[in-house]
């Protein structure tokens, strides 16, 4: 008797318990779904080796940036039409104004990307690894901002970012000796985006895959 008591009470409670959690499902609002958000798509990444091998601190000096060796990563920025959509700005629509033209988000410099890098440092038989986070920087030779200009549809907009591979100095792996690079890959690489006007939210995605610098 006992027994078949404990085995009522528990059944009693097990159904208690899912009355209560289907309650609470149904009244759940919409506005718990997930909100819209922007997302990066269709990445293509170049990777540019570094010009000197040994690595100089100095491949920075003028223009040379690029000497470093870099990643530009190009990539189509979707989900506008959830805000409004990217305008196509057309002269000739009564409704034109240079208001219009100005940019609806931006690449921004954001952290998150990973470098893993193999060298060799003067003097030492062994190569050494290193794992240098590097940031996403918004560079003169890309589009970084979404507007009339570079949108592919009111949904989406053609944009790109670079990032760089760090110096010597920033490595801190061969102590000030001679670094020479065996081999370099880029993972996580991350791209992020604010709007100045806020008229779309500020957020980060990531292209997928490991990628690997043409280091001979």
């Amino acid at each position: 008797m006992l027994h078949r008591r404990r085995g009522t009470l528990a059944a009693s409670v097990l159904a208690v318990l899912a009355t209560t959690a289907a309650s609470l499902l149904a009244a759940t609002p919409a506005s718990a779904a997930a909100a819209p958000r922007l997302s990066v798509r269709n990445a293509t990444v170049q990777l540019v080796a570094p010009a000197q091998n040994p690595l100089t601190d100095d491949c920075f000096s003028g223009w040379s940036s690029g000497n470093c060796g870099f990643g530009m990563v190009t990539a189509d920025l979707t989900g506008f039409d959830a805000f409004g959509g990217v305008p196509s700005c057309d002269p000739e629509d009564a409704t034109y104004s240079q208001e219009c033209e100005l940019p609806v988000a931006s690449l921004v410099q954001t952290a998150g990307t990973k470098v893993d890098l193999v060298v060799r440092c003067a003097g030492k038989w062994l190569p050494r690894i290193a794992s240098v986070p590097v940031d996403t920087v918004p560079d003169r030779a890309g589009v970084t901002d979404v507007s009339a200009f570079n949108r592919t549809s009111s949904d989406s907009a053609r944009v790109s970012i670079a990032f760089y591979l760090p110096t010597p100095s920033q490595l801190r792996v061969c102590g000030g000796a001679q670094t020479r690079l065996l081999g370099a890959s880029a993972r996580s690489i991350t791209v992020g985006w604010a709007s100045e006007s806020g008229a779309v939210p500020a957020g980060t995605g990531r292209v997928p895959g490991v990628h690997r610098f043409p280091v001979g």
